[in-house]
């Protein structure tokens, strides 16, 4: 059984400025009205995985909310306040591999049974 709370504005992601002497620093004066969440063209991965769409940014954190796209479960939902959604719902994933797991373990025992 799995039980967690959802669609609470939960922190996921931080907004920094590079000072002059490479230390970075969070930036509090971003908000949605500065960041646009584009791809910084000097990062070295460049995979964003989701949308823009229902997160917010104030004071330098970014927030995901209800309207936030969730591929896992293809739902929109947000976390419990704390916890993103992403790693609330990832026992779904074990849950689908454990099934996989078994049904090739079921799978390999007929195989064994008919030699």
């Amino acid at each position: 059984i799995m039980v967690y709370g959802v669609n609470k504005q939960t922190e996921v992601a931080y907004c920094y400025n590079k000072k002059e002497n490479g230390m970075f620093t969070l930036d509090i004066n971003a908000d949605d009205s500065s960041t646009r969440f584009l791809n910084d063209p000097q990062a070295e991965e460049q995979n964003l995985t989701r949308e823009p769409e229902g997160h917010v940014c104030q004071g330098g954190v970014i927030f995901e909310t209800p309207k936030v796209f969730q591929p896992l479960t293809n739902t929109r939902t947000s976390g419990d306040g704390t916890v993103p959604y992403c790693s609330l719902a990832y026992p779904k994933i074990w849950r689908a591999e454990i099934a996989a797991a078994l049904k090739k373990g079921d799978n390999n025992n007929n195989n064994n049974n008919n030699n």
